[in-house]
């Protein structure tokens, strides 16, 4: 059900798994299309998919 509630549980769902490096739940708590695009105050655009949060994670939890 797509409700208030719900949408707050899957936030700390999300924050959840990001701080504890829980590579698995992310891949499931993340689109299969997600992108995230950043730009800088110079205008310069980064973008990162999926694989690339995945591999910051693995990374981040393999570096303790």
């Amino acid at each position: 059900m797509k409700t208030e509630k719900g949408l707050k549980q899957a936030i700390l769902d999300l924050i959840e798994a990001g701080t504890s490096f829980d590579v698995s739940q992310l891949q499931l708590i993340y689109h299969k299309d997600l992108e995230v695009i950043k730009i800088d105050t110079e205008g310069n655009k980064m973008i990162a998919n999926k694989e690339a949060f995945e591999d910051l994670f693995k990374m981040k939890l393999k570096n303790g």
